[in-house]
């Protein structure tokens, strides 16, 4: 069977230890931050230090700001923000 990819939507600490236990379990991982900065670095030092600080993302782990790109031909989706932030972000994948 090939590598399954699952989008997990909020890449604070929660979000991020969730998609390094899915890696761990050979899934590929999308990861939707509203920051481009957090993306960047996420993606090119494999690093969350806001959130985690001293942990090292796997490879398998991809950042991104775009939410349809993430969640796009995805089977599993796992919505991992705050409580306050939960219906903004429900809205916002809707309409894919």
């Amino acid at each position: 069977m090939g590598e399954q990819s699952v989008a997990v939507i909020g890449a604070g600490s929660w979000g991020t230890a969730l998609s390094m236990v899915l890696a761990d379990n050979g899934y590929h991982v999308d990861l939707f931050t509203n920051r481009e900065v957090q993306k960047e670095e996420i993606n090119k030092e494999k690093t969350n230090k806001k959130y985690l600080p001293d942990i090292h993302l796997p490879k398998s782990i991809t950042a991104h700001t775009n939410i349809e790109e993430v969640i796009k031909n995805k089977k599993i989706i796992l919505l991992v923000v705050p409580s306050h932030a939960m219906r903004e972000t429900v809205k916002k994948i809707k309409p894919y």
